[in-house]
């Protein structure tokens, strides 16, 4: 059984993963958290390569457990939907006390399609950002 710590976990992840399914690929920010880009993680778990059912993202709160306080994980993921379709997301984790902790989420599609075209004309690089690039074609 779990906890409430645990099961509050579910819930909020449950309610999220709801949201990736009505989010589109204009890479517009799906959050509760209107301020989810004025902070940086300072813990970065990047390029997570893994398909997953979007039904099952509530089973990644085993990444979250040993977040420690004023700490962040940045997960990208990409999550298959009931209708097949993968969707890039990005999940942010930020762990604010013992007991309390934020989830973002949004959609990356569009993100990763920049990069994409980027990549593929030899035009990227670490330092070219793909936030500078979102940026640049907004």
């Amino acid at each position: 059984m779990l906890d409430s710590f645990e099961n509050n976990s579910k819930k909020i992840l449950d309610a999220l993963t709801i949201g990736i399914i009505q989010t589109d690929s204009s890479g517009t920010i799906q959050t509760y958290n209107k301020f989810a880009m004025r902070y940086f993680p300072t813990q970065k778990i990047s390029n997570i390569k893994e398909i997953i059912a979007s039904s099952d993202l509530p089973n990644y709160q085993r990444h979250f457990k040993d977040l420690e306080v004023d700490a962040s994980i940045n997960l990208e993921l990409r999550l298959k939907q009931n209708s097949k379709k993968i969707t890039w997301c990005n999940l942010r984790v930020f762990r604010l006390s013992k007991e309390t902790m934020i989830f973002q989420i949004w959609d990356i599609t569009r993100r990763k399609q920049i990069e994409e075209y980027f990549i593929a004309r030899g035009k990227y690089s670490a330092a070219f950002s793909v936030f500078q690039v979102m940026v640049l074609f907004l």
